[in-house]
């Protein structure tokens, strides 16, 4: 049995086979996540209570285990408008949809050294701007200056997710201007149903063209969640 996905995109049918997915999001392993902004490793804990110990190498009936991590710097990870908002929004209030239509494009440098994107069709809900197309996606970013986006790319732009294969939109030091963050949450109106996605892991053999993106994250009471992207290729919208 084969398991399909109907959509109807604009007045045409589509259907996608649920095994064709591809991972662009990157696992939390307990060593060698990636890092950006210095913060700490990923830490797992096996539960303690009294004389229990929750790890079945030590004889125990289960495994039961806490672990920590920084959502924004050590997983792919979506955030929704709370991550610069002085009033608290969180992803429990503001979950992403679990599907879009994306383009997936390979973004170039401009003339002001800042990352821009080629002209994107008006019928996505989203975009994938991928960096890494042509060479390996490294694990550290801390302390490398990665490229930055230029905030004209997203100015009055109807998007509701952006996902970048980078730590972020913005460089890595600005003295808190986040100046494309507010250029994608610049809609009033519309800011609290986007997302950014960030530090995703885009194979280079992926072609770019149309996608239907599936998000997972978790409904937490944060700005940001791990998250899983899987994409469907989609032949013509």
């Amino acid at each position: 049995m084969v398991l399909e996905l109907k959509l109807r995109i604009g007045q045409k049918n589509v259907k996608i086979p649920l095994k064709n997915g591809i991972e662009i999001s990157r696992p939390i392993l307990r060593s060698g996540n990636v890092n950006a902004y210095f913060v700490d490793p990923v830490q797992f804990r096996t539960y303690t209570k009294n004389d229990f110990l929750a790890n079945t190498q030590y004889g125990s009936s289960v495994n039961c285990e806490y672990f920590s991590l920084n959502a924004h710097g050590q997983s792919t990870h979506i955030e929704c408008y709370g991550h610069i908002s002085k009033r608290p929004l969180h992803l429990n209030k503001a979950l992403p949809k679990t599907h879009y239509l994306v383009e997936l494009v390979d973004v170039v440098f401009g003339k002001d050294g800042k990352l821009t994107l080629p002209k994107i069709s008006s019928k996505v809900e989203g975009v994938i701007g991928r960096f890494y197309h042509d060479r390996e996606v490294p694990q550290m970013f801390s302390g490398q200056n990665a490229p930055s986006f230029s905030p004209q790319v997203f100015q009055q732009h109807q998007w509701s997710i952006f996902v970048t294969d980078l730590p972020s939109v913005d460089p890595e030091k600005d003295d808190g201007q986040l100046l494309a963050h507010k250029a994608f949450w610049w809609n009033e109106n519309k800011r609290n149903t986007q997302f950014i996605s960030e530090l995703a892991k885009i194979p280079m053999e992926l072609q770019p063209g149309f996608y239907i993106l599936a998000v997972q994250s978790l409904a937490i009471e944060s700005d940001a969640s791990p998250a899983r992207l899987i994409v469907y290729p989609i032949n013509d919208v």
